[in-house]
């Protein structure tokens, strides 16, 4: 396992319980977590990174600007049904044709 960097041999590993191995496995790997320098990864975990993000992208691919990024546990804003024709709706746009009730065969 010296991919891992976990000096286990076979020998030592027919001698140790199941759960050993997992108690060595799981220290060696927290060893290696820990020689990481993770600093990189903290801009992940600012609050709302991923709504801020999305809606970066959102105004570089198509110009929409997004102000008031809100954190999940507000209410959603209510919003204003589809735009467009009358009586005309999301599932009007996008629906299927009907399906063929003729069974083949």
């Amino acid at each position: 396992m010296s991919r891992f960097q976990v000096n286990l041999p076979q020998n030592q590993i027919r001698k140790m319980s199941a759960e050993e191995v997992e108690e060595k496995l799981k220290t060696a790997a927290v060893e290696q977590i820990d020689k990481r320098d993770c600093s990189p990864l903290v801009k992940y975990l600012e609050p709302l990174f991923a709504e801020k993000e999305l809606a970066n992208w959102a105004a570089e691919k198509f110009g929409v600007f997004v102000s008031g990024v809100q954190a999940p546990s507000r209410a959603a804003p209510e919003r204003n049904p589809p735009q467009g024709r009358p009586g005309a709706n999301a599932a009007d746009r996008h629906s299927l044709p009907p399906r063929s009730t003729a069974s083949s065969g």
